[in-house]
């Protein structure tokens, strides 16, 4: 699952950029001169070499501010690209990938509301453990959001991903005892599920119809101001343990990928398209060796710093074109230069770097995240699920090359041709996997877990049958009543 943003920050296009124009784009893009667009003309098959990072395309008196190369190409979209970015918001709308205003301000109302309650709950703790009540309320306490809501393509009915920061005098224990207790007392909270030892530990409820995913950090300093709206500085990482490191950096990913964009509301627009289209496909899943929301967020990122000025039309067709030809041995996708600290605190941090790292060296489709310290976000992906991946961006390409060269399908055909959702009847074979339990609660935790270790299953299959195997789980699940009946 992944959602979120701050309540401040709008998940849907607000009405003055549902609809581009040549003029809203140039403005609000990364302020590239016309002067570079020279780029354009170079061959293109230089151009997509290049863009794997072995060489800066342009030379220009200035650094590049986005990403690790120079992009690729400049050139401002035409009236054709902005008429098509238009029609495929329509698509997005019309596949009802767009929160309600109504669904937004709800979804504001219970973070202000679960913000409330976590302030209050560190209080409490403070006071027993003898701080006074003015000390108490001074030490402060906030929730932080990043995944879908955090960037700004929430959709109906998806989750938030919150992060509940806390000072030194707040202990994890208290966070799945005390706070769990007082959530379970709400009349408002449903489904309340904690996770503690997850590999990043979360507690898992629904808040007045909203689903969220809450995760602790408790940061050592003796007071969380409330005036903080991020939490971008590294030194917030200073003497943390790793699950405390792992928590709060989801925020701190979140926070960089909308920062190292050229253009927050294209990226937001192809973003959506991206995610969709990967769940459509079967290929959203971290868990079960595909890719997550973080790795799909760089990799429009990455291809937004590629191409800074391009309209969300030209970017979704790039994205494909790019990511079906990327040289994954040798260029991992970055969004920026990997920071290493020495500073006291900070240096025992484990830094993805094949060169130093064995394990690192042998990681298939390197997504690595912006924020220190930097991890592959896809460690779990192997032969097989990058085969099916990579498989996914060739097919889509295929269809926009149609579409581009010989002109046979509309851009709306075009669209809703990338979209269709995989075809279950075209494979002969399936292993299902049927999970009971006693009552719902149960069965979310074990149905969790079972999902959890499905990946572990595949290298044994290719082994035992020299084949490549796909992995789908299904994500709306059916509960048995397993109870005898009465009598």
């Amino acid at each position: 699952s992944s959602s979120s943003l701050s309540s401040s920050s709008s998940s849907s296009l607000s009405s003055s950029s549902s609809s581009l124009s040549s003029s809203s784009l140039s403005s609000s893009s990364s302020s590239l001169s016309s002067s570079g667009q020279g780029a354009g003309e170079v061959s293109r098959s230089s151009l997509w070499l290049r863009a794997m990072g072995d060489a800066p395309v342009i030379t220009q008196t200035r650094p590049y501010a986005f990403g690790v190369t120079n992009p690729v190409n400049v050139k401002l979209p035409q009236e054709g690209d902005l008429h098509r970015s238009n029609e495929l918001i329509s698509v997005l709308r019309a596949l009802n990938l767009y929160e309600t205003a109504a669904g937004n301000l709800q979804r504001e109302r219970v973070l202000n509301e679960l913000n409330r309650i976590v302030v209050d709950w560190v209080v409490e703790v403070g006071m027993e453990q003898g701080l006074d009540e003015q000390e108490a309320r001074q030490a402060g306490g906030k929730i932080f959001t990043f995944g879908s809501y955090r960037l700004g393509v929430v959709t109906p009915g998806s989750d938030i991903d919150t992060l509940c920061v806390t000072p030194r005098h707040v202990s994890r224990d208290a966070f799945f005892k005390i706070l769990y207790a007082k959530l379970q007392q709400d009349a408002r909270v449903s489904k309340l599920t904690p996770v503690p030892d997850a590999y990043t530990p979360v507690l898992k409820f629904s808040f007045d119809g909203v689903e969220i995913d809450l995760l602790f950090a408790r940061l050592p300093l003796p007071v969380i101001p409330s005036s903080w709206n991020s939490l971008e500085n590294d030194l917030v990482l200073r003497h943390v343990d790793e699950k405390t490191a792992r928590s709060v950096n989801g925020s701190r990913v979140a926070d960089l990928i909308l920062k190292l964009v050229p253009n927050k509301e294209t990226f937001k627009v192809t973003l959506r398209f991206v995610k969709h289209w990967a769940k459509a496909r079967g290929i959203y899943s971290n868990v079960l060796g595909y890719l997550g929301g973080v790795s799909w967020a760089i990799l429009v990122a990455r291809c937004c710093q590629l191409y800074p000025n391009f309209a969300p039309s030209q970017l979704v067709h790039r994205f494909f074109t790019v990511y079906s030809i990327w040289n994954w041995r040798n260029s991992p996708v970055l969004l920026c230069r990997i920071k290493e600290h020495s500073a006291d605190g900070l240096a025992n941090f484990k830094v993805w770097n094949p060169k130093v790292n064995l394990q690192d060296r042998h990681h298939l489709l390197p997504i690595i995240t912006p924020a220190f310290p930097s991890m592959n976000s896809t460690h779990n992906v192997s032969l097989s699920t990058k085969r099916v991946i990579t498989e996914e961006f060739a097919n889509a390409k295929r269809i926009f090359d149609i579409w581009d060269k010989k002109k046979e399908i509309s851009w709306t055909e075009a669209l809703h041709l990338v979209l269709k959702p995989l075809d279950f009847t075209s494979f002969k074979h399936f292993l299902e996997l049927q999970v009971f339990a006693q009552n719902e609660t149960v069965h979310r935790k074990w149905l969790g877990w079972v999902e959890s270790k499905v990946r572990f299953l595949e290298p044994g299959w290719e082994c035992a049958s020299s084949m490549l195997v796909a992995l789908n789980f299904a994500q709306q699940p059916c509960v048995i009543d397993l109870r005898p009946a009465a009598g």
